[in-house]
């Protein structure tokens, strides 16, 4: 898993039919608002951008999926090794800051974390309703480069975006600084002394402004500390804000973006995915679902730079592929499991065990001949080539569930009482 939330120190977001933080119903400042809504925003990470959207950008639109198919919803008390598991993670909802979270978070960006936060996350109040009462009086300048000196007056501004992150995969929407402000709203930017950080993007409000003018008006800077990263969005408002929402929805695209691996899915939003690696190291596992009813979904994995050919996955349905370095095997029926993996003389022996008899499909995306041995099929497959070999129905002894006639249900002869029908 390369995708952490935060979930804050004091967050209450009720999540449910309750709208109150906390259920504390007795004081409207307790009634859900822009830090509780943050969590709603996590639903982008499953929805595809429109193919109109002028900020995606590369060969590629990786939206739709969070990196390997999935996020954490990690509690920012964890230990540092637990949030070590993570190589990016973010703040959205309510979080009051305390000196031993801010050193571990601080800890955890030197030993090569992303993290990516926003003002009113280093409050050190827990006072609801009114200006955030930051931790060290605003001086974050071990942590994120900068200090906060004040805070200008809350008007309608736009967002212009300087500089790309120094993270090779955070591709910002950069253009032209005469370009017309994006991301509009009433929103109140802090006054900065800048000590490490460097200013990604500004604030304006019309198109005529230079760089420099833009660089003094911070909204997003960046700063790295030992191996790692941080970002800050150096605003009032919380990210789900109505003012900001805008800007964060983007930011949360790039970072989806910026932290893909080594294998991602191509296709529609509907299909889900998740990737595991087996249990002796020699490979992956990779489950998808289909959650649209009606209608297949055509899909490809990227691994590495390279493509499979299209496939299939049936409506309302789950496959499952496995990938064993640049060899990719998709097994038409989801009910296998593999026995055994092993390079043997040169070439990649397989042994799986199946419900029923099947085709696999096997696809080499390396760059060199592959020989794959499967349950006694064999196939040389030269760079980019695909086979197709046949898997015969085969269960370990003793198994429960794999009977052929396991999920049959015996006829009914008898008559229906109605009387206890129901």
């Amino acid at each position: 898993m390369s995708l952490g939330v935060l979930s804050g120190h004091g967050d209450g977001a009720p999540g449910l039919w309750n709208p109150w933080a906390w259920g504390q119903f007795h004081d409207r400042k307790w009634l859900a608002g822009p830090p509780e809504r943050a969590w709603e925003l996590l639903d982008g990470f499953h929805r595809r951008e429109d193919w109109s959207t002028y900020t995606v950008q590369g060969e590629r639109d990786w939206s739709g999926n969070p990196p390997y198919g999935q996020y954490d919803v990690v509690p920012i008390e964890a230990d540092l090794a637990t949030l070590q598991r993570y190589s990016s993670l973010v703040l959205l909802g309510w979080n009051t800051m305390t000196e031993e979270l801010y050193e571990k978070l601080k800890a955890y960006v030197e030993g090569g974390g992303h993290l990516i936060l926003s003002l009113p996350h280093l409050r050190g109040d827990a006072v609801r309703g009114g200006e955030p009462q930051l931790l060290r009086d605003g001086d974050f300048s071990d942590l994120c480069g900068v200090k906060v000196t004040g805070w200008l007056e809350t008007s309608v501004r736009g967002v212009k975006f300087l500089e790309h992150s120094s993270l090779p995969g955070y591709r910002l929407p950069v253009a032209d600084v005469g370009c017309d402000p994006r991301f509009m709203g009433s929103f109140t930017p802090a006054t900065l002394e800048l000590t490490t950080a460097r200013v990604l993007a500004g604030h304006d409000v019309l198109f005529g402004a230079d760089a420099d003018q833009i660089a003094a008006q911070p909204v997003l800077v960046e700063n790295r500390l030992g191996e790692g990263t941080v970002l800050l969005v150096t605003l009032l408002e919380y990210p789900a804000d109505d003012a900001v929402i805008g800007l964060t929805r983007e930011l949360l695209r790039v970072i989806s973006s910026g932290e893909q691996g080594d294998l991602r899915l191509l296709g529609s939003d509907r299909v889900r995915y998740a990737v595991y690696d087996l249990d002796d190291g020699a490979g992956q596992v990779i489950y998808l679902l289909n959650t649209d009813p009606d209608c297949s979904a055509p899909v490809r994995l990227w691994v590495e730079g390279r493509e499979t050919a299209e496939f299939l996955v049936p409506a309302n349905e789950f496959a499952v592929v496995y990938r064993f370095g640049s060899v990719v095997v998709m097994p038409l029926d989801r009910r296998v499991d593999l026995a055994r993996c092993e390079q043997q003389d040169g070439a990649l022996e397989l042994e799986f065990s199946s419900v029923i008899s099947q085709e696999v499909g096997v696809e080499n995306l390396g760059p060199r001949t592959v020989t794959v041995r499967l349950n006694g099929s064999a196939a040389e497959l030269p760079a980019g080539a695909v086979a197709h070999l046949a898997l015969p129905r085969g269960v370990p002894d003793g198994t429960v569930g794999y009977e052929p006639d396991f999920a049959e249900e015996p006829a009914y002869d008898g008559e229906i009482d109605a009387r206890t029908a129901y």
